[in-house]
This record gives structure tokens, C-alpha cells and sequence, in this order.
């Protein structure tokens, strides 16, 4: 089987629900595909682990930059679970420039192959993987569409990842898949355990229509 796409589920936390909200925190969730298993799969949620990451991003130099604040999501935050609320401080406090982050981000998109147990052609380059990576949001309009702006802004209007890749989770969201079959989401609204909570039911949907004979993530 040929080496296919590239799938990451994305979870951002931010301080508006504008195009050009200011981010807080992202959690990116790669989709493996365990080739003696045949199924997909995802590390355990540790960051370091195979296909997970989490970064912290730098409030202040956003808002400085003109990107919004909402003082209608601000107030919603307060009402959040303290352990959730800690990322509105570590981001104010975050000393890594928005530069850095998006090379980071980078680096995550042109991670190796998804595929555990084959390796990857050795003539892959970056720029192809890029154009594999496919990414999932929970709606069109959030966390894809705020992170490539983010992307524009601060990373020379370099895409990361196609615009024809951009996907929803919704579109996919739990058509088949029982509930009782879930993993629960610990933090609700923190990146990482969003992001890790979408790619588990994406798994879940993955790998009930693959059985039936359809790749929808083209791995």
C-alpha cells in the first residue's frame, strides 16, 4: 500500500471566536495507522510520544499585533474549570515568539510517516509531506481557519498544510460508533485533551468503516 495522507486532529484554545482570535494553546493529535494490527491507533497522550503535541502560545506579543480579544469569551473562561483556566495565565506569561511557534508547527506537519511498523521513503521531502498533512478541526470556521491565520501572520503567509486538505470533524463525527465505546474527555477545553478526544472517536469511525472496506483517511 502505497504511502498516503497525513492526519492530524487540532484542537486550539483562544480568547475570541473571531478569524483572528488570539490563541492560547494548541493541541495536535496525529492518526497512526499500526500496520500489523491493521487499524488506527494513537500514542498514549503524553507529549513526546509519537504524534502529540502541545504548545503554549504568547498572548501578549498577539494582542500587541492587533489579533482579538473578546471580553464575551474572557467571561465564559472565568466560568471554566480552574485546571482548564491555568492556559489564559501561561499564555500571558509565555516567552516564546509567535516566530518560534510556527517553527515548531512546522515541524509537526512534516513529522514522519503516521505509519507504525513501514517506514517512509527516504526521497520524502518536507515540502511533501506538507502536501499530505490533512487536518481536522471541529467546524470549518474555528480551530482550522483561526491556526492558518495564525500560520499567515506570523510564519511569512506560509501554509502549512493545503487548503483542499482542511477537514471537519463534524462532517465525520460519530455516524455508527456507539458512545458506550468512548474514551471520556478528562479536561474539557484544554488543547491537548480536546484534540486527543476527537482523534479517539475520528479512530473510532476510521476504523469501523475501514472494516467495511472504506479508507475514508486514505492512509
Amino acid at each position: 500500500m502505497p504511502i498516503g495522507t497525513r492526519n492530524y486532529v487540532v484542537d486550539i484554545e483562544t480568547m475570541s471566536t473571531e478569524p483572528n482570535a488570539v490563541i492560547m494553546s494548541i493541541g495536535i493529535v496525529q492518526i497512526l495507522w499500526d500496520n500489523f494490527a491493521q487499524r488506527f491507533c494513537l500514542s498514549k497522550m503524553q507529549v513526546g510520544h509519537r504524534g502529540i503535541f502541545y504548545l503554549i502560545a504568547n498572548a501578549p506579543e498577539q494582542i500587541a499585533s492587533g489579533r482579538h480579544v473578546s471580553p464575551e469569551t474572557m467571561v465564559w473562561w472565568a466560568q471554566q474549570d480552574p485546571k482548564a483556566q491555568e492556559v489564559v495565565g501561561k499564555s500571558m506569561l509565555c516567552e516564546f515568539t509567535s516566530g518560534i511557534i510556527c517553527a515548531s508547527l512546522r515541524r509537526v506537519f512534516t513529522a514522519p510517516t503516521g505509519r507504525l511498523n513501514i517506514s517512509e521513503p527516504v526521497t520524502s521531502t518536507d515540502a511533501e509531506r506538507r502536501k499530505r498533512a490533512c487536518v481536522w478541526g471541529r467546524g470549518p470556521n474555528f480551530d482550522n481557519a483561526i491556526l492558518n491565520s495564525y500560520i499567515t501572520q506570523y510564519a511569512d503567509k506560509q501554509r502549512m498544510w493545503s487548503f483542499r486538505n482542511d477537514r471537519c470533524l463534524r462532517t465525520a463525527d460519530i455516524k455508527g460508533v456507539s458512545h458506550e465505546f468512548e474514551r471520556p474527555n478528562e479536561l474539557p477545553h484544554h488543547a491537548l485533551h480536546d484534540a486527543y478526544y476527537e482523534a479517539n472517536r475520528l479512530c473510532q469511525v476510521a476504523n469501523d468503516l475501514k472494516a467495511r472496506g472504506l479508507d475514508f483517511l486514505e492512509i
